[in-house]
């Protein structure tokens, strides 16, 4: 039942739930309509009975005498027979019958419409109901004046017992007034036929009031539908483009962001892909180039060209080797492992790595400015390869004699700039620096041994450091790169790294000015 219900289309869903409440609430309504009518109609009868019943007795019989009273079970003599009879005559009306019971049940007078004047032939009032034995002897023994619902001959009557009293208080006789609810009855079948048709009608008209409305306002929804199984089919260019409104044009909003982030992230990856085949496909094409020389005996009486080409092979090996590391290094943190943060200062790192980077590339000159401590909280092997990336990219492209600066902030955050004094990168080429294998000039980065995934590399781990990374440069003037990661508020007493290291706040030497 329930899959079967989760596969009628929604518009309909919606205008049956809508029908169904309609109907209940119009149910409802008819339930309380025809209870208090029933109740008002039955309340008129009983007042006519008890207002007929009261002023006759009253003039026959004078007011009831006070309490006590007393049941008398002699037969009444022929004057209170009488009086029976005149009571009984006086209630009597073409739409009311009366009947006198003794206080054992048994029937003493009933009442002729030739009472108080009516016209002989005139119309009878229906049968009476009979009461049964125990309603009569309940009225003696209570002394009250209850109502019931009985049947005399084909017509429901309401029917009222009340006791009689001679002049000392005593219960001579109970009275019966019925009158016919046929009408009454009339009155509520037609009603509840009315309440009936006019529900269904009600709920019908609601539930195609309800569907024609419902297909108005879902309709963008089912263009979403339609779009989500282009998108899932790969056509990443529709776009709903709904007007502002809703809720529903705000998930067409959300629906045409999401494709085109989709979009863009899918070319983003065909791109790498192409990328990273022709950067694999160059050094393999070397490699394969080579080795097949080495097959045919082309170097074989040529040492010194054999020792080239091994090398060659060696270094394409190695080039190969790096470009592998660096893509599973981005597909790892890609992955978002979990990873070992812990307190560490950054100061002693970032000498270290400018100590090594002197080693490598004694031909420039690099500059510490580090305050002390630079306290962070994050995985020390990770942020060293942040600064080693910046650190190589700005010795691969600084000229010879060129300046590399790494200073150093602790205000509400630690702020690290590595700036040099290279070639630069062009405006337009900024925005895109951070994309995976993207090279400014790939044959300029291909002969330095560049990949494009350095800066990749540095923005995926800052972010994952909840910190900011960011890039500015001039052509011909340098770069800087500005790394920004949370401060925290002190790290644990350690040893001091940075105890005779000659690099703490001094420019280190090269080969053409030694320590400045």
């Amino acid at each position: 039942m329930t899959m079967t219900w989760r596969r009628v289309p929604l518009r309909y869903q919606l205008a049956l739930v809508v029908g169904l409440a309609i109907t209940a609430l119009l149910a409802t309504f008819s339930g309380v309509l025809y209870v208090a009518l029933r109740a008002f109609l039955f309340t008129q009868r009983q007042q006519q009975l008890q207002t007929a019943m009261l002023t006759a007795t009253n003039a026959v019989f004078g007011p009831a005498p006070p309490l006590p009273h007393h049941v008398v079970s002699v037969p009444p003599d022929a004057a209170l027979l009488r009086r029976f009879r005149d009571l009984a005559d006086t209630l009597t009306e073409p739409r009311i019958s009366a009947i006198i019971f003794a206080p054992d049940g048994s029937l003493l007078v009933r009442g002729q419409t030739t009472g108080r004047g009516t016209a002989a032939g005139s119309k009878l009032p229906p049968p009476p109901p009979r009461p049964l034995i125990k309603q009569i002897t309940q009225v003696v023994a209570s002394d009250k004046s209850p109502f019931y619902t009985g049947s005399g001959g084909s017509q429901r009557q309401r029917a009222m017992l009340m006791p009689l009293y001679d002049q000392r208080g005593n219960i001579v006789a109970v009275a019966q007034v019925a009158t016919s609810i046929q009408a009454s009855d009339a009155l509520l079948a037609r009603l509840v036929n009315y309440l009936l048709r006019g529900t269904l009608v009600s709920a019908v008209a609601g539930m195609a009031l309800s569907a024609l409305a419902t297909n108005q306002v879902l309709r963008p929804l089912s263009r979403i539908v339609v779009a989500s199984d282009r998108v899932a089919k790969g056509d990443f260019a529709i776009r709903l483009n709904l007007p502002p409104g809703n809720e529903i044009s705000q998930l067409g909003a959300a629906f045409d962001e999401m494709v085109a982030q989709t979009a863009e992230s899918f070319a983003q990856q065909q791109r790498f892909v192409a990328d990273a085949a022709h950067e694999l496909r160059t050094p393999l094409t070397a490699i394969g180039g080579s080795i097949e020389m080495l097959q045919l005996g082309v170097v074989d009486t040529e040492p010194e060209k054999r020792r080239r080409l091994l090398a060659s092979i060696g270094n394409e090996v190695d080039r190969l080797g790096r470009l592998v590391n660096d893509l599973l290094m981005l597909s790892h943190l890609d992955q978002q492992p979990p990873t070992k943060h812990e307190p560490l200062d950054l100061q002693p790192l970032l000498l270290d790595l400018l100590e090594q980077a002197h080693i490598v590339a004694p031909q420039h000159a690099f500059v510490a400015q580090l305050p002390d401590p630079l306290p962070v909280c994050g995985n020390a092997d990770q942020l060293r390869q942040v600064f080693l990336n910046l650190l190589t990219n700005a010795s691969t492209y600084t000229p010879v004699g060129g300046v590399i600066t790494v200073s150093g902030q602790a205000a509400t955050a630690i702020t690290i700039r590595v700036a040099d004094t290279g070639i630069g990168i062009p405006a337009q080429e900024l925005p895109h620096v951070w994309d995976r294998l993207y090279r400014v000039d790939r044959s300029r980065s291909r002969a330095r041994g560049g990949f494009g995934l350095g800066l990749a590399i540095v923005q995926t781990i800052v972010l994952a450091h909840h910190g900011q990374v960011a890039i500015a440069s001039t052509p011909g003037a340098g770069t800087t790169v500005t790394v920004s990661l949370p401060r925290i508020a002190a790290i644990p007493q350690q040893a001091d790294q940075s105890s005779g290291n000659p690099y703490l706040r001094q420019v280190v030497g090269s080969d053409r000015g030694g320590i400045l």
